[in-house]
């Protein structure tokens, strides 16, 4: 790449690496009105609240100290990039016809909690890192994960933890997780 770079050569859907001061979510995601406070990327507990217009809806946060430490920096990349990304078009013809680019607060903390799910597995299996988690790893877990739910409640799992793999692709420093089969 040039210093200037091409058109060509930047990809709009990668999101800059956050600082520690970053916002959880980046202000062009908050709409105008919304006066709930924003956290910060450093923070242990993130509020999704930026993202909630509704009145009537909880106010939910994600606590990072549910997440396993060692894998801890690489989900919370990820979900920093789908709190403030979307995935690319071509990833979404590949999802069928109601897939969407970006989801809302309720759907982000559920997709959080289950890559949070998918980490602590993980980690009991001493593995340190989303890039060490391999087709076999994949198939164990979602043996094990989807083996008691419905067939609507594993396929949204499966887009889950498929959007995880989606997710890291956009990142500036992605972590190297291998698609799901």
């Amino acid at each position: 790449m040039t210093a200037v770079g091409t058109a060509a050569e930047i990809d709009t859907y990668v999101l800059a690496m956050p600082t520690p001061a970053s916002p959880v979510v980046l202000p062009q995601w908050i709409t105008p009105g919304n006066t709930h406070p924003n956290s910060r990327y450093l923070d242990a507990i993130w509020s999704m609240a930026p993202l909630i217009d509704n009145p009537g809806t909880n106010l939910v946060k994600l606590h990072w100290k549910n997440c396993p430490e060692p894998l801890r920096d690489q989900v919370k990349l990820a979900a920093w990039t789908m709190l403030n990304g979307q995935l690319r078009p071509t990833y979404l013809q590949t999802r069928g016809v109601q897939a969407r680019s970006r989801s809302g607060a309720a759907d982000m903390l559920a997709t959080c909690l289950e890559w949070m799910r998918l980490a602590r597995w993980l980690h009991e299996r001493q593995i340190t890192s989303l890039g060490a988690c391999t087709d076999t790893e994949w198939r164990a877990y979602a043996r094990e994960r989807l083996h008691q739910v419905s067939r609507d409640t594993a396929a949204i799992i499966c887009v889950r933890l498929a959007n995880l793999w989606a997710f890291d692709q956009l990142s500036a420093r992605p972590s190297g997780i291998t698609r799901p089969p």
